[in-house]
């Protein structure tokens, strides 16, 4: 529906509250989630976040892709849309 955005080359040492600290300084987020390796419990260095619109999830593109968050260059973009496996 347009509202989730993918962000990548996030700092191992960000958890779930500080991506939705980090995306909320365009406006209001209703999930946050930093991915995580199952079998250990460590970051990927990536999350994704929903935000309340379309137009927040696009502004966040615009004013938070390429901006330095915990020493990293964070890029933010679209999530594709998961196709759904048959069966």
């Amino acid at each position: 529906d347009g509202r989730t955005v993918f962000m990548g080359g996030l700092s191992w040492d960000l958890d779930s509250d500080g991506l939705k600290a980090f995306a909320q300084q365009v406006g209001e987020v209703c999930y946050a989630a930093v991915f995580t390796n199952r079998e250990n419990g460590k970051s990927k260095g990536s999350g994704k976040v929903q935000f309340a619109s379309s137009e927040l999830a696009l502004r966040a593109i615009d004013e938070l892709n390429g901006r330095e968050l915990l020493g990293r260059e964070v890029s933010v973009r679209m999530m594709e849309a998961q196709p759904r496996k048959p069966g």
